[in-house]
C-alpha cells in the first residue's frame, strides 16, 4: 500500500513539471520568434515481483509493479510562426527554416559569443552596426553586418534574399547581404532567454558551411518589414492544460485512497 502512495506522488511531480512546460508556453504566446515545448512523458522503472520462466514447455509470465511516471523529454517545436508585416525598414522575419546568426562583441569567450535567433526585430547601432536590442552583432556576407560610414547614407532597403542595398549621398550603391544557418538537429539547441539559442558543444550539428545565403542549405527565405511571431497554439495548450489538471487530480487521489488504506491497516490493532 505505502508503495502507490509513491507511485501516486511520481505523477504529482510529474504533472506539476508538466504544467510549467505549458505555463511558459502560454505566457510566451507574444514573445517575437518563441519555439513551444512539449512535455513527454513515460513511465518509470519497475519492481519484479517473479522473474518470467524461461522454460519452453512451461513459460509463465514474469509480475512486475511500476513505480510511476517521469518526464522523459522536453521536445521543442520548431514549426513555421505566423508572420506579421510591420513596415518597419529594419524588421526581418525568416519564412521557412533557419536562424540569425548573432555575435555577443562583449563576450570573453569566442565559443559563447556566437548566438542564434528567430527574432528579427533588428536595428542600426551608433556605429552602424545591425544589432539586437541587446546589443548584439547581426552577422552576414562580411562577417558582421555594418555600415562603415553611416553618415553617408541616404537611404536604404532590404530584398528578399535579406541584401541590403544601400544608397550612398555622392549617388553610389553598396549592398551587403544577411545570411542564415541551420541545423541538423534544432531541438539539441541550449535556450538561453531572450529569444536567443546557442550550440555549446556542437550537440545540435550546425550545417557545415556555417553560414549561408537565404534559401540555400535548407534555411528559408527572408522577408523584411515583417517579423515571425511564437508559433504557440493557444487552442492546444489550453487542451494540455485540462489534461494536466486532470492527471494531476487523479494522481493525488491515488495519494490520498492509499493514505486512507494504510490508516486502515494501521488501526487494525485497535
Amino acid at each position: 500500500m505505502l508503495q502507490s502512495v509513491f507511485t501516486g506522488a511520481s505523477a504529482l511531480k510529474t504533472f506539476s513539471k508538466g504544467m510549467e512546460v505549458v505555463g511558459n508556453n502560454v505566457a510566451n504566446v507574444n514573445s517575437l520568434g518563441f519555439k513551444s515545448q512539449r512535455a513527454e512523458y513515460t513511465d518509470s522503472f519497475y519492481n519484479i515481483m517473479q522473474k518470467a520462466d524461461s522454460s519452453p514447455t512451461n513459460g509463465a509470465p514474469g509480475h512486475q509493479i511500476g513505480s510511476g511516471t517521469r518526464i522523459g523529454n522536453i521536445a521543442g517545436r520548431f514549426t513555421q510562426g505566423p508572420i506579421q508585416q510591420t513596415g518597419v525598414d529594419t524588421d526581418l522575419a525568416i519564412y521557412g527554416e533557419g536562424f540569425f546568426q548573432i555575435r555577443d562583441p562583449d563576450a570573453q569567450d569566442e565559443g559563447n559569443a556566437t548566438l542564434f535567433t528567430r527574432a528579427g526585430n533588428f536595428n542600426w547601432d551608433t556605429q552602424g552596426r545591425l544589432v539586437t536590442s541587446e546589443g548584439f552583432i547581426v552577422q552576414g556576407s562580411n562577417g558582421d553586418v555594418q555600415i562603415e560610414d553611416i553618415t553617408k547614407v541616404d537611404s536604404f532597403r532590404f530584398d528578399e534574399n535579406g541584401t541590403i542595398r544601400l544608397l550612398l549621398d555622392d549617388g553610389t550603391e553598396q549592398t551587403q547581404q544577411v545570411f542564415l544557418t541551420n541545423f541538423q538537429v534544432p531541438g539539441k539547441l541550449a535556450r538561453e532567454g531572450n529569444g536567443y539559442f546557442s550550440n555549446k558543444g556542437d550537440a545540435a550539428s550546425q550545417i557545415p558551411d556555417g553560414l549561408v545565403p537565404p534559401t540555400t542549405l535548407g534555411t528559408g527565405e527572408i522577408k523584411p518589414y515583417s517579423l515571425e511571431l511564437s508559433n504557440v497554439d493557444l487552442t492546444g495548450e489550453f487542451a494540455s492544460i485540462i489534461a494536466n489538471q486532470r492527471s494531476f487530480q487523479a494522481g493525488a487521489r491515488i495519494v490520498t485512497v492509499s493514505d486512507t488504506m494504510y490508516g486502515e491497516a494501521v488501526n487494525l490493532k485497535r
